[in-house]
């Protein structure tokens, strides 16, 4: 998967439940473009969602804004 997307809510949800045991498989060197929309982006989740998962391939550039719809 190089591309993917979620509302802020989504990304938020991925920090604060995935644990540590979760993460030891995880490779997200691939994910090239992280669509956050369809509310409010917060920034404090998109430096916690990248400080977490970091360390497993993801970039904080690949973080990308979207207008639309989360329904």
């Amino acid at each position: 998967v190089t591309h993917s997307g979620s509302p802020n809510f989504g990304y938020d949800y991925c920090v604060r439940a995935i644990n540590e045991n979760e993460l030891a498989p995880l490779n997200l060197k691939s994910w090239q473009v992280a669509i956050n929309g369809g509310e409010t982006i917060s920034y404090t989740t998109l430096q916690k969602f990248t400080e977490k998962f970091a360390a497993y391939g993801f970039h904080r550039k690949s973080f990308c804004p979207a207008y639309g719809m989360s329904e």
